[in-house]
């Protein structure tokens, strides 16, 4: 099966290839041929003409070779270049002093007898003989040239595609193999691959074509037949070089950068790496014996994960703007051990937590007080609050549920409460942070935060004390405790207090507990579960995706629809709402209207449907313009897309496969604007289950309409309890 799926990955992955380099030949043409056009143009520069379509300039050249070879020029202006130095000493020749000067300077290259500043053995002979008369002269001699490589290295690459051998990665004329770095091959400055996206300069035709096999490729990625993978890294025999990016500009690459590791910490004699992209290297030499800072900054990582503070208090700063640690003596030897011990963090961490200053209480104490306030000197233990992952999973295992099952794919959290998995395994977006992630502060992933913040904010509480999860985490703590059996109270609280905290109550805790399960009423309902097949939210659509980033369920209904908030128009969503035959979108693609179903099992799913917009008489505004209708698969993409205005549109899906918890979301978005957008939608679903033919399931989304679920039944005095021992602060820190 693995091997059926990757012969299908590797079809699809050189289709798109084979697309990629046929139209980037056909848009940019057979330019390594006209480099004596090229090179004229971007000496003379002038203004940015005007460009078609594809990009082409009036005089048939490609704008954006144009722009690699005035990146060329100007990167070798000052500066000697083995290729490139005697046009830039043609160029800067005036008109009527050309044919004076240009006989001295052409003898000069052709006689290549300068050992400070040699020129490539191929260029020299180019001025050989007869002087150029004029610069057009000297650009038809690099072109001439340039071709020629250019033919060359094209023969070789297209004999290696007829053999099915690997591609050749140099010419074996080491002065050819100089210009063809220059002309041909990945990192070269004149590749028409940074040249930009091929995308961006096709038509429609085509540009659908591109996303067709592009989508084929990425759809087979995220099939679910695909088999556990685990990614990895190829390097390349011949990595492009590095080079610094002028004004941070990709497009404008200055000097290159040799591969080493940083000569501050490796010494200024630190050879270049020559193992591939040198990542390899890289990582030999951090984790180096003797490098004095690997050792000591993860010591101090892990001794601050462990003990709230690390011995440097500030983890990602060992330079000389640090504070100085706290106990310097204690970090060298924990870096001696951690290296001796083969770099084992399981070792480092059990020889920290084996120790009496580990075990500490966090009691205070006057005396040691009043000279350490700060408690540097570790003369307590520091109290710490369990961050989230560790809350989560702890609440899991208190309860009994807790899935131990190891590796396999992320899960989303959007499952829950169903999700079981450790914390570890949840799926983080970096585009749309679960809440739960945000309100726990976990870190941002798109920085580099050394340690997490702490905060205590409204958000936490309310998850905690309202939220789906920790309600049924209570139950199935309720359910534990009572270990199948009927069971007195003081018996159920101690089978409670052993499984959440992990000890027997004290007599205070087992009479207020049998008081409070005595005294306990029903507590209002914990709020409203999804119980259909439908959910109705605002979803943010990534365009250049073609996907839905997030989903936010509408949380008010009133006057028999779903809206943003209480007041309708809402501040910031507009006239977004859904009722049971349409609605009406935000005002822009990120705050689109979506009516989301779920399928309760496998099978194949056929849609009908029918959208319509219906301007009214006096409608003038030029921003009515009408809908977008999409319909989405999560696990397939775009099923049907159309746009809609002032007319009725058949939105049908012949047939398709959905798996058991996959979404279809039906999209409503605004064109340019969002005026006069509201529109009617209804559309059936029928639902054959995988293996029950017969069995057919048939959803209207219009009948199914409804408001808030009813609500759910109030947890019972136990279940209270158990949430209580779950919140409580002995549950929640370490100490």
């Amino acid at each position: 099966k693995a091997l059926a799926y990757a012969a299908e990955l590797r079809a699809r992955s050189r289709d798109y290839k084979r697309f990629l380099e046929a139209e980037r030949k056909r848009v940019f043409g057979d330019h390594r041929r006209k480099a004596e056009q090229y090179l004229m143009a971007a000496q003379l520069g002038g203004g940015e003409p005007r460009v078609d379509a594809t990009g082409k300039r009036p005089d048939g050249l490609h704008q954006a070779i144009v722009n690699l070879y005035k990146t060329l020029l100007e990167g070798t202006r000052t500066d000697h270049h083995r290729v490139m130095s005697p046009w830039q000493a043609f160029a800067a020749l005036k008109p009527d002093e050309f044919a004076s000067k240009a006989k001295p300077l052409a003898a000069r290259f052709a006689a290549n007898d300068d050992e400070e500043k040699p020129l490539n053995p191929m260029v020299a002979q180019l001025f050989s003989g007869k002087p150029p008369a004029d610069l057009a002269e000297v650009a038809r001699r690099y072109g001439k040239l340039f071709a020629t490589i250019a033919r060359k290295w094209e023969k070789l690459i297209a004999e290696a595609d007829r053999a099915d051998r690997e591609r050749p990665t140099e010419l074996d004329n080491e002065a050819e193999d100089e210009i063809r770095q220059l002309i041909c091959g990945p990192g070269a400055r004149l590749d028409d691959r940074a040249a930009g996206d091929i995308k961006d300069l096709l038509d429609s035709e085509r540009r659908a074509k591109h996303d067709e096999l592009q989508k084929a490729v990425q759809n087979w990625t995220n099939d679910s037949s695909a088999p556990p993978m685990a990614r990895v890294l190829d390097d390349p025999d011949q990595p492009a070089p590095a080079r610094v990016f002028r004004r941070g500009k990709p497009e404008e690459p200055g000097e290159e950068v040799p591969r080493r590791f940083l000569p501050l910490l490796g010494g200024s004699d630190a050879n270049p790496f020559v193992d591939g992209c040198g990542r390899y290297e890289l990582a030999r030499a951090i984790a180096r014996k003797d490098n004095p800072l690997t050792a000591r900054v993860w010591v101090n990582r892990v001794w601050g994960h462990l003990l709230g503070r690390g011995l440097v208090a500030m983890p990602s700063d060992f330079g000389t703007r640090s504070s100085a640690p706290s106990h310097p003596e204690l970090l060298d030897w924990l870096a001696y051990s951690l290296v001796a011990d083969g770099w084992s963090t399981k070792r480092l961490i059990r020889k920290i937590v084996l120790s009496r200053t580990y075990q500490q209480a966090s009691t205070d104490r006057p005396e040691p007080r009043a000279s350490d306030p700060a408690n540097e000197l570790l003369w307590r233990m520091n109290r710490k609050r369990l961050e989230l992952e560790p809350l989560r999973d702890a609440m899991l295992a208190a309860s009994g549920l807790l899935d131990l099952t190891a590796g396999g794919r992320p899960v989303d959290i959007g499952d829950e409460p169903n999700c079981r998995r450790r914390t570890l395994y949840l799926a983080v977006k970096r585009e749309s942070l679960p809440p739960f992630f945000r309100a726990f502060d976990f870190a941002n992933p798109d920085l580099h935060v050394p340690a997490r913040h702490e905060t205590t904010v409204p958000q936490q509480a309310l998850f905690l004390l309202n939220g789906p999860f920790v309600a049924e985490q209570a139950k199935a703590l309720a359910r534990r405790a009572e270990q199948g059996l009927p069971t007195d109270d003081e018996t159920w609280v101690r089978q409670a207090y052993r499984a959440a905290l992990g000890r027997d109550p004290s007599t205070e805790d087992r009479n207020q507990a049998v008081a409070f399960l005595a005294a306990a009423s029903t507590l209002e309902a914990i709020g409203p579960g999804p119980t259909a097949a439908w959910r109705y939210g605002i979803g943010d659509w990534d365009e250049a995706g073609k996907s839905l980033v997030s989903f936010t369920p509408l949380t008010h209904f009133e006057n028999e629809q779903w809206q943003a908030g209480s007041e309708f128009p809402d501040p910031v969503h507009g006239y977004l709402a859904l009722r049971a035959e349409g609605g009406h979108p935000g005002p822009n693609r990120q705050q689109a209207a979506v009516r989301r179903w779920v399928a309760p099992s496998d099978g194949m799913l056929a849609i009908e449907g029918l959208a319509r917009h219906q301007l009214p008489a006096e409608a003038s505004d030029p921003k009515a313009d009408g809908i977008r209708c999409l319909i989405v698969s999560a696990r397939n993409g775009i099923l049907f897309e159309a746009g809609v205005r002032n007319r009725e549109v058949r939105t049908a899906v012949a047939q398709v496969g959905v798996t058991k918890g996959e979404f279809i979301d039906f999209i409503t978005d605004p064109q340019a604007g969002d005026a006069f957008d509201s529109f009617g939608w209804k559309v059936t679903l029928s639902l054959v289950p995988a293996g029950r033919p017969r069995e057919e399931s048939c959803f209207d989304s219009a009948a199914d309409f409804r408001g808030p679920d009813p609500t759910s039944p109030p947890l019972s005095p136990r279940e209270k309890l158990a949430q209580v021992l779950l919140l409580c602060n002995e549950f929640t820190f370490v100490d």
